[in-house]
């Protein structure tokens, strides 16, 4: 079986771990306006954001609506006055959240591992100074060949136009030449899959691949995946 030469990795619950990013930067944002960052009011954030980004992979949304939005409508259920407290909260969180730099346990040896024969990329659909500082403080940046993020692409996994626009940058000049490693099915393997890229899925819960889903291996840690790709070589 021919190997691939470029591994495309989503970052955020594949290399970086943005649950933990994420709630730390929400709480301290909530603190400094003295609100109180209880795990009810996270977990309704949590809720009304995810919902967003889903409808931000269906094109119903724009990014920097979503951004304050999800503030918006938070302080609405909370029944808190906004008077403009969503964009700073929206502000406060961003800046916050880019100094969390978390990596998923066993990231950085995975990538050290394979950055010896493979070149790897990173595709994101965060925001660019976001992502770029957290990338920077996380360790990761030596192993990575390329970064790709939505908002400098002018498209957002798992739009076919970002994946074509990673492959034309790298140099890809076959879908088979890539494999896309990624938590998230809507926008990771969807995405790839729609391109005719392979996909690996990070998936913790084990969970099966629909029918007819294309060419997906399922990996429940992200530190089985040397070994797998050396599997699929011999």
């Amino acid at each position: 079986m021919k190997d691939y030469r470029h591994l495309l990795f989503d970052l955020d619950n594949t290399l970086l771990d943005f649950d933990r990013a994420e709630k730390t930067a929400f709480c301290a944002a909530f603190s400094a306006y003295g609100l109180l960052p209880d795990e009810q009011t996270y977990a309704l954030y949590h809720r009304i954001n995810d919902d967003l980004w889903k409808r931000l992979e269906r094109g119903e949304i724009s990014r920097e609506r979503l951004f304050v939005l999800r503030f918006t409508m938070l302080l609405e259920k909370l029944r808190i006055r906004d008077g403009g407290l969503s964009e700073e909260l929206s502000r406060a969180y961003f800046r916050l959240l880019s100094h969390q730099s978390f990596t998923v346990e066993g990231a950085e040896e995975v990538c050290r591992a394979l950055a010896a024969e493979y070149s790897l990329h990173i595709i994101t659909n965060g925001t660019a100074p976001v992502q770029r500082e957290r990338l920077r403080g996380s360790g990761l940046l030596p192993y990575c060949t390329g970064i790709f993020i939505s908002d400098e692409i002018g498209a957002a996994k798992p739009s076919p136009l970002f994946f074509s626009a990673v492959m034309t940058e790298i140099g890809a000049a076959l879908p088979a030449e890539c494999c896309v490693i990624g938590d998230s099915w809507s926008s990771d393997i969807a995405g790839a899959l729609a391109a005719g890229i392979d996909a690996v899925w990070i998936c913790p819960q084990g969970n099966a691949v629909p029918e007819r889903a294309g060419c997906v291996t399922v990996l429940c840690d992200i530190r089985e995946l040397p070994e797998y790709l050396r599997r699929r070589r011999t």
